[in-house]
Parts: C-alpha cells; structure tokens; sequence
C-alpha cells in the first residue's frame, strides 16, 4: 500500500512554472530566512501530536489519510488504489478524520492543561 502511495505521489509532483519575474526572486532572497523560534517549536509539537495520531491509526486507515492529504490524491484515485467504490472511500474517510480528530484534541487538550 505505501509503495502504491509513492508511486501516486510521484505522479503528482507539481512543476514550478518558468515565468517567475526578477521580483519575484528578490523577494524570495530578502525574507527573513530564520523563522520565529516560538513559532517553530509549536509547529514542531503539532507535528509530532499529528504523528503520534497517525501512529494510532489502522494501516489501512494511515494509507487513506496520507493518499488524500499529503499526496493529494483525489478520491477516485484512491477508490482504484484500494479497489474499492468511491462511497466507500469517502465513508472511511470521514471515518478516520473523525478518529484523528479525538486523538488529537485529547492528545492537544493534555498538552496545554
């Protein structure tokens, strides 16, 4: 399943248009290139809390949120991926983010009391 995922994956990578302008470059090269440490370390506990969350879940349900969310795949892909029906996909999707959901808002709720 997770090879199948990477392999969609590298389906979808975007190209980076060639008409960027000069301005827009300089812009880039002008921003601020160290981020706010406060910041930082708050996406970095959202990020191990998502993780920890994902850890939680099924293989099989892993496999739908990182297909939908992190490679973008939409949910006919997905249905061919598993050989299922798009309803299905759909149900288990809505299934698995309302699990993630409680994981995560007991996992952030602990964290700030």
């Amino acid at each position: 399943m997770v090879n199948a995922a990477l392999q969609a994956a590298k389906q979808n990578e975007r190209n980076i248009p060639l008409d960027t302008t000069l301005e827009t470059d300089m812009l880039s090269l002008l921003r601020d290139a160290e981020p706010d440490p406060h910041n930082t370390a708050e996406i970095r506990e959202l990020q191990a809390a998502v993780r920890n969350a994902l850890d939680q879940l099924s293989p099989d349900q892993r496999a739908a949120i990182v297909m939908r969310y992190y490679f973008d795949m939409s949910e006919e892909e997905m249905a061919a991926q598993f050989n299922a029906p798009p309803g299905t996909i759909r149900w288990r999707l809505h299934a698995v983010r309302r699990r993630l959901r409680g994981l995560l808002h007991r996992t952030l709720s602990w964290e700030k009391g």
